[in-house]
C-alpha cells in the first residue's frame, strides 16, 4: 500500500553519482529555477494562450482515471495539475517543479479548488526522483525538456522510467512550434543556453523526441507521433496522439494449458507485440510444441510454479473444471489474466469469480473475442437505433459435420494425470477424457456452455437482456460415441418479452458454422461468418437485404483490448461479469437437460 501523501518524502536524494552532474549544468538549473521563481506571478497568463488546449488532449489520450497514483514534473501554472487531480480525485496525484514559487503556487489552489482530493506539490529536480523505483501508474511531463541540455534530458527520462510502474504510461507535451518566429526565437536562446530549443528546429522536434526516448531506455510506440505546431495542437482531434505516450516496458506473459487453443493465444500474443516468458503444461507433447513457438520461454508443468515467476500477465486455456484454481492462485499471484471461455463450470461459481476479480486489482479479459469485433459493434448499433422494432425471437445455431466415436486409444508421451484432475473425482486414466475432456461432466460443460457461451453473449448483448428467465432442454449422443454431453441438442430460453432457442448439431453441415437470426416485427438480422445481413418486413422470398456487411471476428482487437486495459487499468471489453451472464443460460440448459425439468433461475 502506497503513504498517504502528506508523508511522502520530497526534496532533493543524494546524487547517483552521474558525471552530467557539473557546476556548468548546476548554473543552467539553478539560473532556470530563479527566473521561474521570478516569473511565477503572471507565468500562468501563458497557459491559456499556448498550453491549455495541449494539456486537454494529452489528459484524454493518456488513459488515466481515478484512483491512479499519478506524478506531474514541472508543475509550471499548476494549470496541468489541476486537471489531473480533477480527473483522479480518489487516487493520489503528485507535482514538482523546480522552482519553489511554482510549486507553493500550484500546491495553494489545489487545496482550494479540490480540498478533498489527495494531492500534493513541492520544489523537486526532476533529475533526481525522490520515489522508490515503480511507484507511479502514470508520469506527465509538460514543456520541461525544451530548458535542459541532452544529458539532463536522458538523465530525467531514466529516472521517469526508475519510477513508473511496470504498465504505466508516460506522457510528455512539447511547446515547439514550427514557425519561421518562433524559430529565431529558439535559435537566439540556444546561444544564451545550449538547451533544447536550438536543436529542435535543425534536429526536428519528432525525431530528436524519438532518440531521446530511446537513449533513456523508452520507446515511441509504433502510430504515435508528436505534435509539435501549435496549428496541430487547435486542429487535433483527441483520437490523434498528442502527445509522446510512451509505454514502459514491453508486455511479459506466461501460458497455462498449451493445448491447441494455449498455443493459438500464444502466438497472437506474440505476433502482437508481447513476449512469451514461461508456458506450462501437465502433457509433454503440449510443452514441446509450445517451446518451439517460444524457444526462450521457462518450461513448467506445475501451474503455480510459473506464477512465481516475473511476468505482466497470464493466458489460461486449460479445462473449464481447472478455469476457477488457476484464476485464483493469478490473482493471488497479482498477475492480470487473460481467461479462456467459458468462465466457470457452473453458477455458483460464476458468483465465487466475479466476487474474488472484484476483491482484487487484477485486469481479466474473458475470452469472447465478439465483444471487439468492430463489426459486430455496428450491427450492435443498428439493434440499438431501433432497425428490427421489437425482438420477439433469436435463433442461435451452430452446425458442423465433426461428430464421430471418441479415441481412447494409448496417449503418446507423459501426462500428469492427477494433475488434469485436480479437483475433478478421482478415476483411473481413460485417454479420451483427457482428448475430448469436453464432453465429459466431470470437466466441463459440452458445446452447451463452450459454443453456447459465444452466441448466448451476442443475443443478450444486442437485445439488452442479462440472464434468462428459464431454461428447458434435450439432447442426445448421435455420433459421438463414448461422450457424456451431446453432439446434438435444442435449448429453450425464456426472457422477459422474448424466446431464444439454442440448437446444435454435429453430425449435419447445413449452414456450416454458426449464426444467429433476430426476427423483430419490423425487421430480421442475420449474423454468422459471412457477416451481417438486415431484412425488413413482410419478409419476401429471394428479396435483397437492406443493410450488409462483413463481419469478420479476428482475434486482434480483444487482444489489443486487454493489452490497453493492462496500461489503463480499466475494465475489459469482456469482464468476468459479462462472461458469467453469457454462461449462466447454457448452465441452466444443462441442469434442465440433465434432471429432465425445467430450470427457473432464483432472482
Amino acid at each position: 500500500m502506497q503513504p498517504p501523501v502528506d508523508e511522502l518524502e520530497f526534496g532533493r536524494l543524494r546524487s547517483p553519482g552521474r558525471e552530467r552532474r557539473q557546476r556548468f549544468h548546476e548554473t543552467i538549473t539553478d539560473r532556470t529555477r530563479r527566473v521561474y521563481d521570478l516569473l511565477s506571478g503572471v507565468y500562468p497568463a501563458s497557459t491559456y494562450f499556448f498550453h491549455s488546449r495541449g494539456h486537454k488532449v494529452a489528459l484524454e489520450m493518456s488513459g488515466v482515471k481515478d484512483g491512479m497514483r499519478v506524478l506531474e514534473i514541472a508543475t509550471g501554472s499548476g494549470e496541468m495539475f489541476g486537471r489531473l487531480t480533477a480527473k483522479n480525485r480518489n487516487g493520489q496525484t503528485l507535482g514538482i517543479d523546480l522552482s519553489p514559487n511554482m510549486a507553493a503556487r500550484t500546491q495553494r489552489l489545489a487545496r482550494k479548488n479540490y480540498p478533498a482530493a489527495r494531492a500534493h506539490c513541492q520544489a523537486v529536480d526532476a533529475r533526481y526522483l525522490p520515489f522508490r523505483d515503480e511507484s507511479f501508474d502514470a508520469v506527465f511531463c509538460c514543456y520541461l525538456f525544451e530548458l535542459l541540455g541532452t544529458d539532463d534530458i536522458v538523465g530525467t527520462l531514466e529516472e521517469i522510467r526508475r519510477v513508473l510502474r511496470p504498465r504505466g504510461t508516460f506522457t510528455t507535451t512539447l511547446i515547439g512550434q514550427n514557425t519561421e518566429m518562433f524559430n529565431k526565437a529558439y535559435r537566439a536562446a540556444s546561444r544564451v543556453i545550449p538547451s533544447f530549443w536550438g536543436r529542435q528546429v535543425e534536429a526536428g522536434m519528432p525525431a530528436l523526441s524519438a532518440e531521446l526516448l530511446s537513449l533513456a531506455g523508452l520507446v515511441l510506440p509504433k502510430g504515435v507521433r508528436v505534435m509539435w505546431s501549435r496549428r496541430e495542437w487547435l486542429g487535433a482531434a483527441t483520437a490523434t496522439a498528442a502527445a509522446a505516450q510512451v509505454a514502459n516496458q514491453e508486455i511479459t506473459f506466461g501460458v497455462i494449458a498449451t493445448g491447441g487453443r494455449g498455443r493459438y493465444l500464444q502466438e497472437r500474443f506474440q505476433r502482437m507485440g508481447a513476449r512469451c516468458v514461461a508456458i506450462c503444461d501437465i502433457y509433454s507433447p503440449n510443452l514441446d510444441k509450445a517451446a518451439a513457438i517460444s524457444p526462450e520461454a521457462r518450461r513448467f508443468t506445475k501451474y503455480q510454479e510459473l506464477l512465481g515467476q516475473k511476468m505482466d500477465c497470464v493466458v489460461i486455456a486449460s479445462p473449464d473444471h481447472q478455469h476457477w484454481p488457476m484464476l485464483q492462485a493469478a490473482l493471488a499471484a497479482k498477475k492480470d489474466v487473460y481467461l479462456e471461455k467459458p468462465l466457470s463450470k457452473s453458477l455458483e461459481q460464476s458468483k465465487i469469480m466475479v466476487d474474488a476479480v472484484r476483491a482484487s486489482k487484477q485486469v481479466v479479459q474473458v475470452g469472447m473475442q465478439r465483444r471487439s469485433a468492430p463489426a459486430l459493434i455496428e450491427a450492435k448499433r443498428l439493434m440499438d437505433a431501433g432497425m428490427l422494432g421489437q425482438v420477439t425471437l433469436v435463433k442461435p445455431q451452430w452446425h458442423w459435420n465433426i461428430a464421430k466415436e471418441l479415441n481412447n486409444g494409448p496417449l503418446p508421451g507423459e501426462l500428469d494425470w492427477r494433475a488434469f484432475l485436480g479437483e475433478a473425482p478421482v478415476r483411473e486414466l481413460e485417454p479420451m477424457r483427457f482428448r475430448n475432456w469436453r464432453y465429459f461432466y466431470d470437466y466441463a460443460g459440452g458445446n452447451m456452455t463452450d459454443q453456447g457461451t459465444h452466441l448466448m453473449d451476442v443475443t443478450q448483448w444486442f437485445t439488452g437482456q442479462t440472464a434468462p428467465v428459464a431454461a428447458q432442454a434435450c439432447g442426445y449422443v448421435a455420433k459421438m460415441k463414448g461422450a457424456e454431453h451431446p453432439d446434438v441438442f435444442s435449448a429453450i430460453f425464456e426472457f422477459p418479452k422474448m424466446l431464444v432457442t439454442w440448437t446444435l448439431d454435429y453430425a449435419n453441415s447445413y449452414q456450416n458454422g454458426w449464426s444467429i437470426t433476430f426476427l423483430g416485427d419490423e425487421a430480421t438480422m442475420v449474423l454468422d461468418d459471412a457477416g451481417y445481413a438486415v431484412y425488413k418486413e413482410p419478409w419476401k422470398r429471394d428479396a435483397a437485404p437492406v443493410k450488409q456487411a462483413q463481419a469478420p471476428v479476428p482475434m486482434e482487437p480483444h487482444i489489443q483490448n486487454f493489452f490497453d486495459c493492462m496500461k489503463t487499468r480499466q475494465d475489459p471489453n469482456c469482464t468476468v461479469e459479462i462472461a458469467a451472464t453469457a454462461v449462466a443460460g447454457p448452465h441452466m440448459a444443462n441442469l434442465a437437460m440433465i434432471s429432465g425439468n425445467k430450470f427457473t433461475r432464483q432472482r
